[in-house]
């Protein structure tokens, strides 16, 4: 597939543990099945950065980026965000990030001096590599683009049980402790979850089942709907599952799984990567359910993380659960005078609209 050897591969999956930005969706658990399964006809760029060590080399950065189409307005050169992808970035080394960085855009730039910028779609906007990029840029050139600010829930899992007493989910737990009252009715309810002993064969299939039962299955947009799709999770499932960094939970009627949830791990941060639930028990809401075990359970079970990003949408039930919030924007970072200047064009723009806004709310006042 790539010209990587198996100990760059290697050194790119113990990076994972050092990233000053973890990031499942950069680990080559994901990214080698993407590439083979879901991109195949256009597979992205691997740039590896290495530093001697005592040892030999050391991976200090991966950078895993798409050249835009020919027929791209801007030639620019963007972050892959393959389907499925729910945060991007770059793996840099947490005690030489800048570095790493620094040189990174330098062989961008050799790469192909045609590209005006470095598109960085879905990262946290607080996190270390916007930092980082703001500090170098202006020993460069004086202009970036950050686009609109996306809110994402995120949860610390020692609060998880806590979290439950919270005011606002307080009032919306007797309506859940309801339901789950009247699932019980229905037969044995219990609540378990899969993750150091490895990932049954048994608990994908069930997933799978269960993510294909629902509207995404009816409207073609499950991981069972396309062939590729569901090899790409069975290949991904099963390399993070080896590495013994992939969890699933799992609520039960009579043993028989009516939610789960699958999620992955980087460094000491967990990614929520999708969910499932039986339509037959939709009037229990058994996805919420499994999600609120889950949180009870959190404190003791996965107090190793130190945070769990959603990946979900503004609009997704998991935000009148997990109150706390990270932004996630784009960055869009010039690599020559000519991309400094399309953004300083576009910052231009931005003020003048919002100097715009300003005038026409003083016109309304008077």
């Amino acid at each position: 597939m790539w010209s990587l050897s198996q100990s760059e591969i290697d050194g790119w999956e113990n990076l994972e543990e050092r990233a000053v930005e973890p990031n499942a969706y950069l680990s080559p658990h994901f990214v080698i099945p993407a590439a083979r399964y879901l991109t195949p006809q256009s597979p992205p760029l691997i740039a590896v950065a290495e530093r001697q060590g005592p040892t030999g080399s050391v991976v200090v950065g991966i950078a895993v980026i798409q050249k835009a189409s020919p027929s791209a307005i801007v030639p620019r050169f963007a972050t892959y965000r393959p389907v499925h992808s729910f945060l991007s970035g770059l793996l840099l080394d947490r005690d030489a990030f800048e570095d790493v960085l620094t040189a990174m855009l330098a062989a961008f730039a050799r790469l192909d001096a045609r590209c005006w910028t470095l598109d960085i779609p879905l990262v946290w906007a607080d996190g270390m590599l916007i930092r980082s990029a703001s500090s170098l840029i202006r020993h460069v050139t004086r202009h970036q683009a950050h686009i609109r600010l996306i809110p994402r829930a995120v949860l610390d899992p020692s609060k998880g049980e806590e979290l439950l007493r919270h005011p606002d989910i307080a009032k919306r737990l007797r309506d859940i402790d309801r339901r789950m009252r009247r699932l019980r009715e229905r037969g044995i309810v219990e609540w378990r979850y899969h993750w150091k002993e490895g990932i049954p064969d048994t608990v994908i299939e069930h997933f799978l089942t269960l993510e294909h039962a629902g509207w995404k299955g009816a409207g073609g947009s499950s991981l069972r709907s396309r062939d590729a799709e569901e090899a790409f999770f069975w290949d991904m499932v099963g390399r993070f599952g080896r590495a013994r960094r992939a969890f699933f939970s799992e609520l039960t009627l009579d043993g028989e799984p009516i939610a789960s949830t699958c999620n992955f791990i980087s460094g000491r941060v967990g990614f929520a990567f999708k969910i499932g639930w039986h339509p037959d028990y939709a009037d229990f809401s058994p996805g919420l359910l499994n999600e609120v075990e889950f949180m009870r359970a959190a404190p003791k079970n996965f107090a190793e993380l130190e945070l769990i990003d959603s990946g979900a949408s503004p609009d997704s039930f998991i935000n009148k659960l997990w109150l706390s919030r990270r932004f996630l924007t784009t960055l869009v970072i010039p690599m020559n005078r000519r991309g400094g200047s399309m953004l300083l064009a576009i910052g231009t723009l931005r003020q003048m609209k919002r100097i715009a806004r300003q005038v026409c709310r003083l016109d309304r006042a008077y």
